[in-house]
């Protein structure tokens, strides 16, 4: 029952996550300052509340997800070609960065800026291509935990970046949710990285739901706004390659959602003693 429930659930999710992504280009083309960013009618509180609300409803609807996902414990192409991509955009923003280097001299705050995103670019390039095999082959000798640290390091230290730069507030509705945006691609890639290091483990729930916060915050609001600001000369390069990527990086979180609301694999079997 439950899994008929989460075939449903999934096409609903993911449908609010769209009219999110429309409501936020029309919001940006009508009713946002170029300038500066800041919205020019209507209440704030509502652009806050319906992200709130769909976020929330992915939380809930990922109790009715498949524990361990057998799609995502086969082969993913689909996830291994948005790896890739998402790689080769990070870690194009951190060397698109990299004469702000030598501008602002040595500040260990500007080589974070840099290294952070190339680092978490060149690890989706080097694990990218296991999704293109089975993650739940027991022939596959399992890589150590601490090679995993580079790509939740990069989304932190955004979190941390992001939040320090241009702090949060209510009326900085762009500044709000470029944090939340950070928060949940570290969230999503803390539980994809439970499937590629301990595949087969009960984590189809949080891969869920993390995966559509991650599409509905880094696609659905991140990247419309830097494309916005992209057309307006207030984007650098460095910056819309990083939107971009978390843009992929959100789309890696729907594929994972969807494959978590897919049909459950069987637990092994125990052998006889």
């Amino acid at each position: 029952m439950e899994q008929h429930r989460s075939n449903k659930i999934f096409p609903l999710v993911l449908a609010l996550c769209l009219l999110i992504l429309v409501g936020r280009i029309v919001d940006l083309c009508l009713f946002t300052e170029a300038a500066t960013g800041f919205v020019t009618a209507g209440p704030v509180w509502l652009r806050y509340a319906l992200p709130a609300m769909v976020a929330c409803g992915a939380y809930l609807a990922g109790h009715f997800a498949a524990a361990r996902p057998a799609a995502l414990l086969g082969r993913c192409a689909p996830l291994g070609g948005l790896m890739l991509a998402g790689g080769v955009l990070l870690a194009g923003a951190g060397l698109a960065g990299a004469p702000a280097i030598l501008a602002l001299g040595s500040r260990w705050f500007v080589v974070l800026d840099c290294l952070a995103p190339f680092v978490g670019g060149i690890w989706l390039l080097v694990y990218g291509p296991r999704a293109f095999a089975p993650l739940g082959d027991k022939d596959t000798v399992p890589a150590p935990a601490l090679t995993g640290l580079p790509l939740p390091l990069c989304f932190a230290w955004l979190v941390v970046r992001r939040f320090a730069v241009a702090p949060a507030a209510v009326v900085r509705l762009g500044c709000t949710l470029r944090v939340l945006s950070a928060v949940a691609a570290l969230l999503f890639a803390s539980a994809l990285l439970k499937l590629f290091f301990v595949p087969g483990q009960p984590v189809g729930h949080t891969v869920f739901a993390t995966g559509m916060n991650c599409f509905l915050f880094a696609t659905c609001c991140e990247l419309p706004q830097a494309v916005f600001e992209a057309l307006h000369g207030t984007a650098t390069v460095s910056s819309l390659l990083l939107a971009l990527g978390l843009g992929v990086w959100g789309l890696c979180g729907l594929v994972c959602a969807r494959g978590a609301a897919g049909a459950d694999s069987p637990l092994p079997t125990p052998k006889a003693g």
